[in-house]
């Protein structure tokens, strides 16, 4: 069951050609997502990534995007590296590169995340959606608690367990795992939770 908003459609009672509930789905994907990500403290989408900051403790840093499928650009310190002068393993979302000791910042333009998400990944997105969706909508005026505009929501409250802020610069993904409403909403679901883990940043994550 791919993570698509005709998939979503289907799962909340409606024809898969039946957009008049897209506006609403988007927002409570939107937020199912990010409590997901938050929880394992990592993106898990495919996308590009452009200037991804990080700041440097040893020569290995992992990105926040992964696998990672390209990086196009490595700027240290504003030096820009050349590609024989770091290292990326793919599958972990690690980049590596001596020039990484004692510097400042580094900048990386990359893509990661996956195309195709694994199956179980899946499961616990679509398992984590039913429980937002339902919390979202019991009260009963057919309408997510959206604070801002559809679409582009900066926090959604759920009933029974609050208001989750949206900001990935300073909650989802933060240097430490979600906590508070996020990890509450989530650890709802042992299974849920469970599968979740095993995509978890074990550096910053669960």
């Amino acid at each position: 069951m791919p993570w698509d908003l005709e998939t979503g459609r289907v799962r909340i009672g409606l024809d898969a050609a039946d957009v008049s509930r897209d506006a609403d789905l988007t927002v409570v994907m939107g937020l199912t997502l990010e409590l997901a990500e938050g929880f394992c403290n990592r993106r898990f989408l495919l996308a590009t990534e452009s200037g991804e900051r990080v700041t440097p403790i040893n020569r290995s840093i992992r990105l926040k995007r992964w696998p990672i499928t390209a990086v196009t650009n490595v700027v240290v310190d504003e030096v820009t590296l050349d590609s024989h002068q770091f290292v990326v393993n793919a599958t972990a979302g690690f980049i590596a590169s001596p020039h990484f000791v004692g510097a400042r910042a580094a900048t990386v333009t990359y893509e990661g995340g996956y195309a195709e998400l694994p199956v179980d990944l899946e499961w616990a997105l679509w398992q984590t959606f039913d429980t937002v969706w339902a919390e979202s909508f019991s009260d009963g005026t057919g309408r997510a608690a959206v604070t801002e505009s559809v679409g582009q929501p900066k926090a959604v409250t759920l009933f029974d367990v609050g208001r989750i802020d949206l900001d990935l610069g300073t909650t989802a993904l933060g240097s430490e795992r979600a906590e508070g409403p996020a990890s509450a909403l989530l650890d709802k679901g042992e299974r849920i939770s469970t599968v979740l883990a095993r995509y978890a940043d074990e550096i910053g994550g669960v």
